[in-house]
């Protein structure tokens, strides 16, 4: 969750309720097969620090680094979770400074990549502190935003058919990027990811399964995407109340499609 931009800020409460119930079992699932409990992990954009936690639990004989450019966010983090080998720190995803060459087994980035300017830059400062074949797992968007939902009738299709092509749309206009993450694997590649030295790219489409309420038009974001043009308060108040319908449905379940990438790093680098 460490936003460049000063259209997100990465401390907003708005925004940190959107991803504080991720955790690694739901969310970082294409990555859990390969940690092994003596791994060092780097969270970068580790934002509330829940999945950050959760790897720390996976790794017992090891140690997580989670690093954001907030500091609020990371007091946060450190003050809810306190597992001893768990630590977070601030930190910039384009440069790692503070980490030496090949550090880490695994390095982690849940939706980091979408808010980068310059991410090959990011991939760079990554491939130096993995360690020679360690991985770097990105979770990104699709640009699809919501692509099934259930209940499959009005007016909760309304989430799918205009709230997200509107989330999607907004995300864009502050200066991410929706799309991100069908492009990431050239990125990757041109910092030097690929199969040099028996290195590889393993790249799939995903899809999160959500149940709580993904309403990104809430508070300061609201009013910007008004502001923006590209939603009316008529919308947000509609779509606020959909959104709290929907949640008292049994059986509800919405998708949203991401692409998961592993960048293995060549073992003789």
């Amino acid at each position: 969750m460490a936003y460049q931009q000063k259209a997100l800020v990465s401390d907003d409460p708005d925004l940190t309720t959107l991803y504080e119930f991720r955790n690694a079992k739901d969310y970082a699932a294409y990555l859990l097969p390969h940690i092994k409990p003596d791994f060092h992990i780097l969270d970068v954009g580790s934002g509330p620090g829940r999945m950050t936690h959760d790897f720390s639990l996976l790794v017992p004989h090891g140690k997580v680094v989670g690093i954001d450019i907030s500091s609020g966010i990371l007091a946060e983090a450190a003050a809810k979770y306190q597992e001893p080998n768990l630590s977070f720190e601030l930190g910039d995803a384009y440069e790692l400074s503070q980490f030496a060459d090949a550090s880490f087994d695994l390095i982690h980035a849940h939706a980091v990549i979408m808010h980068l300017p310059d991410p090959i830059k990011a991939f760079k400062a990554m491939y130096r502190v993995v360690k020679p074949g360690g991985i770097v797992a990105t979770r990104d968007p699709s640009g699809r935003g919501i692509v099934s939902i259930i209940p499959d009738r009005p007016p909760f299709t309304e989430l799918m058919t205009e709230a997200s092509p509107a989330q999607m749309k907004y995300i864009d206009a502050v200066g991410s990027f929706s799309q991100s993450g069908l492009h990431k694997e050239k990125w990757a590649r041109e910092a030097g990811f690929g199969e040099r030295d028996g290195g590889k790219i393993e790249v799939r489409l995903s899809y999160e399964h959500v149940t709580t309420a993904w309403n990104l038009f809430r508070g300061s974001m609201a009013d910007q995407a008004v502001r923006l043009g590209i939603i009316t308060k008529e919308q947000v108040t509609r779509w606020a109340e959909i959104w709290s319908e929907w949640t008292k449905e049994e059986g509800r379940l919405a998708k949203k499609e991401f692409v998961d990438m592993l960048c293995f790093k060549g073992k003789k680098v």
